[in-house]
């Protein structure tokens, strides 16, 4: 129900009797003005005029024709439930009362004799009525102050005890109630801005829920005991309850700690202000200076002006302008007037002044005119510049890079340039259009119903994307973010809008970026300027062995330090940044390499890093950097440089060793040319024979270089009796002592090796006597050539020694050599075969004395490093 404005109170007497209902009017509108009373003689046509009209009492007897007072009530209560209602009967008893009551009747009162009654009965109408506009206007009141709470950032609820019931956020930062739970009663104190404390009861939230009174402008500050203190300037005021009694405190306040000791300066400066007051002169007849106070002369910059007639300050135009405002002072009713004052020539920084004129007391003669003048030079410059202003914002309105829309009543109301650009039409043939006409079928309904719910007050999502659609069809996708405005009087919908066709393209050529780094097989990452991680793809977490979430808490300094990278990575990514940061090409880039050490225990990697600075505008950031295992790229170089070294060193070994023979062939066959003497054939048959060995053992020490591949674990005695059986080894003796032995290796490689170290030992072997080798694997005690292979007893391999005469140990460097030989018919390649076969099998070869006096050649099978012999 609308209660009725202004001071009239509008009743409806609901009365059978009509001379009754008469004398009730009035009485009613005797007792006061306010009163504007309506009669009805039946319930059912008052409920008819309670939906017509506005009525801010319903007054009704009980005992009426049809529908009586009590069911008239239930009625008025389904439909006004707050609506006064005074039960005015003159049957009363205490059952009706009770019922009355009960149906939610606002006072009951039972008709008497005399006209006293009637007095009462306006009293409660009345109070009824004063009492229904409190609540509703202290529930309004109460709505207000909640908005006002809701949209104010720095604000606090109280209770009426003085106790914090709610806050915002930014009040809780700055009072120091930040945390998971808002503390009811803070252990705060309050005090003066001048640090004098306040007592308890002077606590703002307390001072007005004690009085009912709001205060505004409330200087104080909040202290906490450990020192730490905020001074503000609070407003508070007091939420009432239905019993008008102060329920809540809203207490909304300014942070004003930074401006503490300005403001202190401001009141000083304030202070001299008020004590020289505002300029005042005062005129004769003539235009004369008959007084100036300090102020004035202050503000003219001129001294002693008593006596001196107004021009000395006015020009000629502003003399006759207060001429003309003071004639008309004379014979109007004003009682002052205002001449403006360009005021170029005054004091410094005086621009324009404002002079309020008065006629001084006369009676018949005018005597003169009295004024205060008033510096307006900041008031017409903020004019100005709010002047100024909007005409700026109309121009970065017309020009901004974003679309501008107003929406209005469902239609486009303005639109910029940008806006009509995006929707590929001119601003004016925009205006008008319906706002569905310009959205995608598919997000038309959506956008059309947030734009409408945001003008009803609802608050959908501010920002969001749709696609819109041009006036010839095309679409274009929209970032949208809309705020109410009021548009020429009325609310409407202010839009600012962004073509996001750029933004979605680079979106999706990141996602591809990302794709494309993430399934990389090479380890892509971000250090920031000081190598700590940024980020990277998962291909770095697998090659160093750290997670992702370990790795953002590292930097390149701690992978050295945890033995992943190779110490060496951080003066060449140092010295690779400073040349990229030297180089003036954009898209500079650098590269070197590192070892790696993963922390899961894998071998040793070599890794190639790539190097590009992060974008930058003079200040280093950064690199990005790609991680490339060229390991086993490493491998195959160092085979291809040692092939090509063992391939000069075929070169430059056949070009001597088969040189010699091939001089021999071709004497002898000159010579058999000569004399036809078969013998010296028998000599070129031997020397091809010769050529053909050098060849056939190149081809094995060819063999050799290759790299040891797949491998299987190879009985060593097993291997030992075939290499010994491919040799011609005379009466040598073979002994073994390798039952359970396994050597992992290549088996053709491994006999290699054994068939050359055997071959090498009976070669060099002193002549004596021999004997064939014995099934026991005991050498013989005898003058027989003794070669043993045995398991090494402490390190992983074997050895093959023999009881010759041994290698001296100034030879024991060059023996491994290729070509080195000792002998007219040997070709100088079996150790060197030895050697590559070990090296290629990751072996280490170490030559020494045998306990015979002999050779002793061990070979470590799982070197702790990488050398292939210890000579």
């Amino acid at each position: 129900m609308t209660m009725g404005g202004g001071s009239s109170i509008r009743v409806l007497l609901v009365e059978d009797d009509d001379a009754l209902a008469d004398l009730t009017v009035e009485f009613l509108e005797r007792e006061d003005d306010a009163f504007e009373v309506e009669t009805r003689d039946a319930a059912e046509s008052a409920l008819d005029r309670l939906d017509d009209a506005a009525v801010d009492c319903v007054v009704s007897d009980h005992d009426m024709p049809g529908m009586n007072g009590l069911e008239f009530l239930g009625e008025v209560r389904d439909t006004h439930p707050e609506l006064p209602f005074v039960l005015f009967t003159g049957k009363g008893s205490e059952e009706i009362a009770s019922d009355a009551i009960s149906a939610g009747v606002t006072d009951y009162l039972q008709k008497g004799t005399g006209t006293d009654q009637y007095t009462v009965l306006a009293n409660r109408v009345r109070n009824a009525v004063e009492k229904r506009r409190s609540q509703q206007a202290l529930r309004e009141e109460k709505h207000l102050l909640e908005q006002v709470l809701a949209t104010t950032p720095g604000s606090v609820v109280f209770d009426a005890d003085g106790r914090v019931a709610s806050a915002t956020d930014r009040a809780k930062a700055t009072l120091g109630l930040a945390g998971e739970t808002l503390p009811v009663d803070p252990d705060w104190a309050f005090a003066t801005l001048d640090g004098d404390p306040l007592p308890p009861e002077d606590h703002p939230a307390r001072k007005v829920a004690r009085t009912g009174q709001s205060l505004h402008g409330e200087r104080l500050a909040v202290v906490w005991p450990d020192g730490w203190e905020k001074y503000l300037v609070m407003h508070c005021a007091p939420l009432f309850d239905e019993a008008g009694d102060v329920d809540r405190v809203v207490a909304s306040f300014t942070d004003v700690t930074d401006r503490v000791e300005h403001e202190h300066e401001i009141e000083r400066v304030q202070t001299v202000v008020q004590a020289v007051g505002d300029a005042v002169y005062t005129l004769d007849e003539d235009g004369v200076f008959t007084f100036v106070n300090d102020a004035f002369e202050e503000l003219t910059g001129r001294k002693n002006l008593e006596g001196e007639h107004c021009s000395v300050v006015l020009t000629e135009d502003d003399i006759d302008e207060g001429e003309r405002l003071i004639a008309g002072l004379v014979s109007g009713d004003d009682e002052t007037a205002v001449l403006e004052i360009d005021a170029d020539d005054w004091a410094d920084d005086v621009e324009h002044v404002e002079a309020h004129i008065a006629l001084l007391p006369y009676d018949v003669q005018f005597n003169g005119t009295a004024g205060v003048v008033r510096d307006v030079t900041e008031r017409e410059r903020r004019q100005r510049k709010l002047r100024e202003s909007e005409e700026k914002y109309a121009t970065v309105v017309e020009e901004a890079s974003d679309a501008v829309l107003v929406a209005q009543d469902d239609r486009l109301k303005f639109a910029n340039q940008q806006a009509a650009s995006i929707l590929d039409a001119d601003p004016g043939d925009i205006e008008g259009t319906p706002v569905a006409d310009v959205i995608a079928p598919e997000d038309r309904d959506t956008v059309v119903s947030r734009l409408r719910r945001r003008l009803d007050g609802d608050a959908p999502e501010r920002r969001y994307e749709f696609t819109a659609q041009t006036v010839d069809g095309d679409r274009v996708p929209i970032e949208f973010s809309a705020s109410t405005i009021t548009y020429r009087g009325d609310p409407a919908v202010l839009a600012i809008c962004r073509d996001v066709s750029d933004r979605r393209r680079r979106d999706r050529e990141r996602r591809q970026y990302e794709t494309i780094v993430e399934t990389a097989p090479d380890g892509v990452f971000i250090v920031d300027e000081n190598a700590n991680y940024v980020s990277g793809n998962e291909q770095i977490a697998r090659l160093t062995g750290y997670s992702q979430a370990e790795l953002a808490e590292m930097s390149v300094t701690d992978l050295v330090a945890e033995g992943v990278f190779d110490p060496e990575v951080v003066p060449r990514y140092e010295d690779t940044v400073a040349t990229l940061l030297s180089s003036r090409a954009d898209d500079a880039k650098g590269k070197f390499e590192f070892h790696v050490y993963p922390r899961d225990g894998d071998d040793e990697r070599v890794f190639e890093c790539h190097l590009a600075l992060r974008p930058h505008d003079g200040e280093f950031r950064g690199s990005i950097g790609v991680l490339r295992d060229v390991t086993e790229r490493k491998r195959r170089e160092r085979e291809l440089e040692a092939q090509n070294e063992r391939l000069d060193e075929f070169a430059s070994v056949a070009s001597h060793d088969l040189r010699s023979p091939l001089n021999v062939a071709t004497g002898w066959l000159e010579q058999y040319r000569e004399t036809r003497d078969d013998d010296a054939l028998d000599r070129v048959e031997d020397s091809l024979y010769r050529m053909d060995e050098i060849l056939e053992e190149l081809l094995t020490l060819a063999r050799s270089g290759t790299t040891a591949r797949e491998t299987t674990e190879v009985p060593l005695q097993v291997a030992a009796i075939s290499a010994w059986d491919s040799v011609d080894t005379g009466e040598a003796v073979l002994g073994l002592d390798l039952e359970g032995v396994t050597v992992d290796a290549v088996r053709g490689r491994l006999q290699e090796l054994l068939e050359n170290l055997f071959r090498n030992a009976v070669e060099h072997a002193p002549a004596r006597a021999a004997r064939t080798r014995p099934d026991s694997a005991v050498a013989d005690t005898g003058s027989e050539l003794q070669i043993r292979v045995c398991p090494l007893t402490d390190r992983e391999g074997f050895f093959v020694a023999d009881d010759g005469t041994g290698i001296p140990e100034c030879e024991r460097e060059d023996v491994f050599e290729m070509g080195h030989t000792s002998t007219e018919d040997g070709t100088g390649f079996g150790l060197a075969i030895v050697e590559n076969v070990a090296e290629n099998h990751g072996w280490r070869v170490e030559l020494t004395e045998s306990e015979d006096g002999g050779a002793r050649f061990e070979f470590e099978t799982e070197p702790p490093e990488s050398p292939t012999r210890n000579r």
